[in-house]
């Protein structure tokens, strides 16, 4: 997995400059599928990925710091709750997360489609 850092093309083909299927943006979470491939024409890095928001899959080039590989490790930039389950119509409030707290987590970011959200299960 690797989260976006700067916005890149997800394109339809394997080639760089093919048909792009959208704009991969800043934050978004890809699951490699494929690669990564050297592109012999550019030199370049590709790979197939998998937004996990939308489930869009495509192929992109890992150049400079356009991504960065997934970490367990998070850090609370924003005051929230932390919830004792999944979708959030069932969802208990354990507890306040505060800014600055270090989240360990248990699993890679997923998409919770009725709330139009990216979640994932942590332990503080």
């Amino acid at each position: 997995h690797y989260i976006c850092k700067i916005s890149t093309a997800l394109e339809r083909r394997f080639a760089s400059g093919s048909e792009a299927v959208r704009q991969l943006e800043q934050g978004e979470v890809v699951e490699i599928m494929d690669g990564p491939k050297s592109e012999t024409k550019e030199g370049t890095q590709r790979v197939r990925g998998r937004n996990v928001g939308s489930g869009e899959e495509g192929w992109f080039s890992l150049a400079g710091k356009n991504f960065q590989p997934w970490a367990p490790r998070y850090k609370c930039l924003q005051s929230t709750v932390i919830n004792d389950a999944v979708a959030i119509k069932e969802a208990k409030a354990i507890r306040k997360l505060e800014v600055g707290e270090v989240l360990q987590a248990l699993d890679v970011p997923f998409s919770e489609k009725t709330a139009c959200l990216l979640r994932i299960k942590v332990r503080a």
